[in-house]
This record gives C-alpha cells, structure tokens and sequence, in this order.
C-alpha cells in the first residue's frame, strides 16, 4: 500500500497459497481501489487540459480583437488626414500581418515569425508618422527555427510603442533572443519613460496598470504552457528605460 502513489497506483497485490483468505479478499480490494485511483486521476487530468485548451482559446480570441482594433484605429486616423498613399501602404502590410498571426489557428510558430510580425508592427507604427521607431534586433541565426507561443513578444513591442515614450523622445526597441543553460531568454527593451517601481509591481502582480491586456495575456499563457517554467521579469527606470524578460524551459525549445 506504501508503494501505491510512487508507482502511480499500477502496484497490484498477487496473493501467495498460503495467504489467510481475509489477506486475499483484503489484496482484492486494494487491487480494486487503486483501479479507482488511476480511473479517476485520467479524468481529472482530462479535464484539466481541457479546461486549460478553453482558456488558451479564450486567451488567443482575446488578442486578436485587441491587435485588430488597434490597428483599424490608425487607418482611420490616417484617412482622416488624407493620407491616401500610406493608407495603401498601411493596409498591404496589414494584409500580411493578417496572413501570419491571425489566419493560422497553431498555437505555437516559429521564431522567425515572430519577428516578422514585429518588423512589420514596426513598419506599420512608422507609417503613421508620428514619431519613427527605430528597431534593433538581435535574434541567432540558429534560433530562427525555435518553436514558441504565437504572439508572445509583439504584444510587448505593442504597448512600448503605444505606452513607453514621451512625444519628445527618440524612440528606440530592442528585441533580442538568446539560448541559456536551461531555455531560452526573449528580452523586449526601450529607451522610453519607463515605470515607476509603484507601478511596476503592479503590472507585475496584475498584469496590467493602464488600459490593454498584453502582459497580463502572455502570465497567463506562459503559466498554462509551461506552469512555473515560464517566467515573465520586468525591470525599469522612470524617464529612463523598460526592460522585459522572459524565459521558457528547455524541454519547451525546438
């Protein structure tokens, strides 16, 4: 019976011919109930990834509007002003965002995906013409191929154009990746206004302390993933920079 949980209640009771009747018909039980056990350990573990598969779902769909709205928002801006050339622009490059990140239902893509998600955010934000931003990558060749969670890192890039730069500054992203001992580390960093530390706990333990889901979106999705394995940092400097972390478990890299 001490055996049972270590084996995964698959240690069964053989009885002996010279075991007392009351020891078989006792083994007999025992056998019964760690049939039980397992019986009931397989619909609990069902249940939970179903459970967790229903809130990726719900998670994803969650994005999508996000990213489409705040997208459609700049278009309209700029038919307001008659920009008629960079709407063309605009929306050839949102077509291809579209194709990437909203047409293909797999929850995980390439790396390279990823960034040519952001390069093309990037473009699209530069378009508008309110201020240019410039973006440094630093992405291995040899990591191009990894396998990671759709939209981890540009939701990031999105809130440090949309939230992390005074209208005076010149703004600049980093973006770079690189393989550790036990994973990898994806860092998302800019020159902005950054957080104060008030706030900065705030993001971290709620996920969100202006209006948007980026953040608190991806604790959640690393968690379902990866469960304590994926782990979002944030470190930053009021008027000075942001630095964002993340890190994914081996097991978890392609």
């Amino acid at each position: 019976m001490r055996k049972a949980p270590e084996s995964g209640f698959t240690e069964r009771f053989i009885p002996r011919e010279t075991d007392f009747a009351e020891v078989v018909q006792l083994g007999r039980y025992y056998n019964e109930s760690n049939e039980r056990t397992r019986t009931l350990i397989a619909s609990i573990e069902e249940k939970q990834k179903r459970l967790a598969t229903a809130e990726l779902n719900a998670l994803k769909a969650q994005l999508r509007p996000h990213f489409l709205y705040n997208v459609l928002n700049d278009i309209k801006s700029m038919a307001k002003l008659g920009r008629n050339k960079e709407i063309v622009q605009m929306v050839v490059c949102f077509g291809q965002l579209l194709r990437s990140s909203i047409s293909n239902e797999d929850e995980f893509y390439t790396l390279s995906e990823e960034i040519d998600l952001i390069s093309k955010y990037i473009t699209m934000q530069n378009l508008r013409g309110l201020r240019p931003i410039k973006l440094k990558l630093e992405v291995p060749a040899e990591l191009e191929d990894a396998k990671i969670p759709r939209l981890l890192l540009q939701p990031l890039v999105e809130n440090a154009t949309i939230h992390g730069f005074h209208e005076e500054s010149d703004p600049v992203i980093l973006v770079r990746v690189r393989r550790e001992e036990n994973g990898m580390e994806f860092v998302v960093a800019d020159n902005g206004c950054g957080i104060d530390e008030e706030n900065r706990l705030k993001l971290m333990n709620e996920g969100v302390f202006h209006e948007g889901i980026g953040i608190k979106n991806i604790q959640q999705r690393l968690k379902l993933y990866y469960g304590d394995g994926g782990i979002l940092e944030i470190e930053s400097k009021k008027n000075m920079y942001t630095v964002i972390r993340i890190r994914i478990p081996t097991e978890a890299v392609c």
